[in-house]
């Protein structure tokens, strides 16, 4: 199988992955912005921006290098809402932590 993430972050250039991640809101309860590839907040398509795509993806390199410093077990459940962008972003996380050797598993909508 061809791992296309890795082709699509080298396409994504840095200036606009600071510009996307800078609209990222980051709180104590997670992160938060508009997934949507539109960037409309009434869009009810599943597909995101590329760019989305790709910080998500890193996101879950940084969590599994974070996980596997404390504990080289770690068993991850990936779990959605109801939006519409949710499989999506969990399909993307779901890679990234099991390219990692994270043992992961979908609950779906929670």
């Amino acid at each position: 199988m061809i791992n296309y993430w890795k082709y699509f972050i080298k396409i994504v250039k840095l200036k606009i992955m600071i510009q996307t991640l800078n609209k990222w809101i980051i709180s104590a309860s997670g992160w938060r912005t508009i997934f949507a590839e539109s960037g409309e907040e009434q869009d009810f398509t599943q597909n995101i921006s590329i760019e989305n795509a790709a910080l998500l993806y890193l996101a879950g390199k940084a969590f599994t290098a974070y996980i596997n410093e404390k504990n080289k077990d770690a068993k991850i459940v990936i779990g959605i809402d109801t939006r519409p962008t949710g499989p999506m972003m969990a399909s993307i996380i779901y890679q990234s932590l099991k390219e990692s050797g994270i043992q992961v598993f979908y609950s779906g909508i929670i």
